[in-house]
């Protein structure tokens, strides 16, 4: 499965952390919304699984999971599949913003510098890397003028699950 947007950029907000998610639950994709759900919670990520099997260990964790400070809800999807939803702290609405607005450069240096390797793609797009810029420009043959961040806007479609296409990011 390939990881959205959310999951590459906003996944390290969550101060729950998604290890034992992806090592243990089955960790499928993070999400900033469910539109098929009928509560609808903003600045919240979601987070979808699909454990192998709903053994003791898994159901321990997700005991556990429910104890935290930032967990909201969890609920089951078809497919044995389920989504639990964790409250962000506030400190990140504006970088939310950013992030849906497709504007990378703008998310704040502080979250970018605590939670990215300097080398990595990721930290590149936060920074506008001059040499991944580059990269860019040569690959896709653009003017330098025409490339105002080195990552495409977020979709709705992909960042919010079960997207109904009429509320947008709401």
């Amino acid at each position: 499965m390939k990881y959205n947007k959310t999951t590459i950029y906003l996944a390290a907000m969550l101060d729950y952390g998604l290890d034992k998610f992806v090592s243990d639950m089955g960790f499928l994709n993070c999400y900033l919304g469910d539109h098929a759900y009928p509560v609808q919670y903003t600045d919240h990520i979601f987070i979808r699984a699909k454990p192998a099997s709903f053994n003791k260990e898994v159901l321990d964790i997700l005991e556990e999971t429910k104890k935290h400070k930032s967990f909201v809800r969890m609920y089951d999807l078809l497919e044995d599949e389920i989504m639990v939803v964790f409250k962000l702290n506030s400190s990140y609405s504006k970088d939310i913003l950013m992030f849906k607005l497709g504007k990378y450069s703008k998310i704040s240096k502080e979250y970018v510098n605590t939670y990215f390797n300097k080398n990595s793609k990721r930290y590149k797009v936060f920074s506008k890397d001059e040499e991944y810029k580059a990269a860019i420009r040569e690959l896709y043959a653009v003017r330098e003028s025409s490339i105002e961040e080195l990552e495409s806007i977020p979709l709705p479609e992909e960042e919010i699950f079960r997207y109904d296409g009429i509320r947008g990011w709401n």
